[in-house]
Order: structure tokens, then sequence, then C-alpha cells
């Protein structure tokens, strides 16, 4: 079996998906991918930060609510350079876990 996605199956992933960007501050915002079960969130790292300049949390609740929480194997917090791969990767790891995107509604 190969790991190996096309493009065309990384644009529908990318479709699937809405990443949401939330001002955090002046000149600084952190991006939020929501789905039923959890949601995940890229934060911007200082400046001096040699790993990395995005970090990605994943905040998952346990059992009952979600049958596939997040543990100490999942690796979290992620750091990456670039947003893009951070935001494509979370994409990805939400449609591994087979998760139901969450939809916004702007209605009140």
């Amino acid at each position: 079996m190969e790991n190996i996605i096309s493009v065309t199956e990384a644009d529908a992933l990318i479709q699937k998906w809405s990443w949401y960007k939330v001002p955090i501050g002046i000149d600084a915002s952190h991006y939020v991918l929501k789905a039923e079960e959890c949601f995940l969130e890229i934060y911007p790292r200082p400046s001096y930060c040699d790993r990395g300049q995005w970090e990605m949390h994943a905040m998952c609740p346990g059992y009952p609510q979600n049958p596939n929480p997040v543990d100490a194997a999942d690796m979290f917090p992620r750091v990456y350079f670039l947003l893009a791969v951070a935001q494509f990767e979370g994409v990805l790891w939400m449609d591994k876990r087979k998760y139901t995107p969450k939809v916004e509604t702007t209605e009140r």
C-alpha cells in the first residue's frame, strides 16, 4: 500500500475542509479547522524560533463524545516552517481519522 496522494485527491480534500482565520492582536492571526468531533488550531511562533514558524494543536475530547480521541501517539503540538504545509497536514489528519467537517453558519 502506497501513501501517495494525487493532485486531484489533494484538491478534493482542500475543497472539503475550511480553515478559519482568527485575529489575535494587532498584526497576528491563528487558524482553526473545525470538525464535529474536534478542532485543530495553528498559531504563529516567535520569530526567533529555529524549529518552525507555526505550531499546530489538536483539541479533541475523549469518550463518549469522540470515539477517536487524541493521545500521546498523535504527537501534538506539531511545528512547521510553512503555513500551507501545516494546513494541508491538518486536513489530511482530520480526513484520515474520518472526522466530519463542521459547517459554520452566519445566521443568528
